[in-house]
């Protein structure tokens, strides 16, 4: 069966199956060992009744007195007695004649079938052998008798199991119908709705209902920032096309537009095409630091030494300065996420800051024990309205349009210090200037 709610019904009927044809094999096999423990007991009982009422060999048999008691015996349990002398010759056998059916008389014990099924008993008492033979044709009766109606009980029994195989999967599986309807709903209606659960409280389906609503809300943001971002990339886009398309115009060979002219369309051309890279890259990069990275341990001076080294030298005539942190700080992190964060920071407070400014990295911890780094600048700060928008893409404050950038250098580093467990916040100094301050968990060895 293909569908998993008939494999459950036939595995369940299958099971209830086998489980009663075990337990009617327990039955009758022990019902069968009661027979013939029983048949044999009295079997035994029997010969040894007969034993004993045996006289001792220097009187004599007298078999003929014997024979009557016997008899008696033989007619009150409905058996055989057979009696041999030491050596195993048939001295007599009661009742006589024999029986029709009955097997012929023998001194191995056990059961016998044929058509009077016996149990034979052996006891030897006073150097004579006596064997006892009792009939079972009415316990093999009763046995056949349950084994019929045991099979008609497993024959009810199934389609019982099936019926209430059904019902109980399609009560457990009703959960799973319902989060199916509501999935075709959301799919049909493009609007998410939280899948429903069981009303019996946090079972299994109720947190899977839960997993799926925080799933499917999740792919429903990442669908909206996708559509948001591709809005606004293509509103960026825009700009540098139109300027190398009216540019381009000027280039053309019946233009007959000065060579200064031309020279300037040409540089014009050039730095759109060096911002249609840069977004191009920026774009890219914001989408692959959401990813999670396999973290490195990072000792924190080393990298804050690193990155001035390279400020200086992007930025000769900027004084920046390095607070060293203390000894044996480190992180498990991207070295190439925390790099670039680091260098996002550095570049915006160039930005901003005053040629006469200062830059300033320094790092520690905070009072959770986490690892905090800030880059510190003295540019005039951000306005109260725009600090809760620097961490949107595209977003460029009043103080940003007129300085080169996307827009996505200050997204990427809150990008890239999410997908490390850690967060970057900016904040306006009491003095004037930006902190900028990145916290990271600290390193678990260190």
């Amino acid at each position: 069966m293909n569908s998993l709610r008939g494999r459950y019904i036939l595995e369940i009927a299958l099971a209830i199956m086998l489980s009663l044809v075990a337990f009617g094999v327990v039955v009758l096999a022990a019902l069968a060992l009661h027979f013939d423990l029983q048949a044999s007991a009295e079997g035994v009982n029997l010969a040894r009744t007969a034993a004993t009422s045996l006289p001792p060999p220097t009187l004599g048999m007298q078999l003929p007195g014997l024979a009557h008691e016997v008899q008696e015996w033989t007619v009150a349990t409905g058996g055989r007695i057979t009696i041999y002398d030491r050596a195993g010759h048939l001295l007599m056998t009661v009742p006589r004649p024999r029986p029709a059916g009955w097997p012929r008389p023998s001194l191995r014990p056990g059961i016998q079938l044929g058509r009077v099924p016996i149990v034979r008993s052996v006891v030897r008492m006073r150097d004579r052998i006596v064997a006892a033979e009792i009939p079972v044709s009415g316990d093999l009766d009763v046995l056949r008798d349950m084994a019929l109606s045991l099979l008609a009980a497993l024959a009810l029994s199934i389609l019982l199991a099936r019926t209430l195989a059904r019902r109980l999967i399609a009560r457990v599986l009703l959960p799973v119908d319902r989060m199916a309807r509501r999935a075709r709903e959301m799919q049909r209606s493009g609007e998410v709705v939280p899948f429903p659960g069981t009303s019996g409280g946090p079972d299994e389906f109720s947190r899977l209902a839960g997993v799926l609503t925080d799933l499917t809300r999740d792919l429903e943001a990442r669908r909206l920032r996708d559509r948001h971002l591709l809005a606004e990339a293509a509103h960026e886009l825009r700009t540098p096309l139109e300027v190398m398309r009216g540019n381009l115009g000027l280039l053309r060979p019946e233009s007959d537009a000065p060579l200064e002219e031309r020279m300037k369309s040409f540089a014009s051309i050039d730095r759109a095409i060096n911002r249609l890279s840069r977004l191009s890259e920026d774009i890219l990069m914001l989408e692959r630091v959401a990813r999670p990275s396999p973290p490195e341990r990072l000792d924190v001076g080393h990298v804050l030494e690193e990155v001035a080294e390279d400020a200086v030298a992007a930025y000769p005539s900027r004084t920046i300065t390095v607070s060293p942190p203390p000894a044996g700080l480190c992180v498990d992190a991207d070295a190439q996420k925390l790099q670039r964060i680091l260098w996002v920071l550095v570049e915006n407070a160039d930005r901003y800051t005053p040629p006469e400014g200062e830059i300033h990295l320094e790092a520690g911890r905070t009072a959770g024990g986490a690892v905090r780094i800030s880059v510190i600048d003295e540019g005039p700060g951000i306005p109260p309205e725009e600090i809760g928008r620097v961490f949107e893409r595209f977003f460029r404050g009043r103080g940003a349009r007129s300085t080169e950038g996307t827009g996505l250098g200050l997204a990427i580093a809150h990008a890239s210090a999410a997908s490390m467990s850690g967060t970057l916040t900016l904040a306006n100094r009491p003095g004037g200037g930006v902190e900028a301050t990145l916290v990271l968990p600290a390193s678990s060895s260190s």
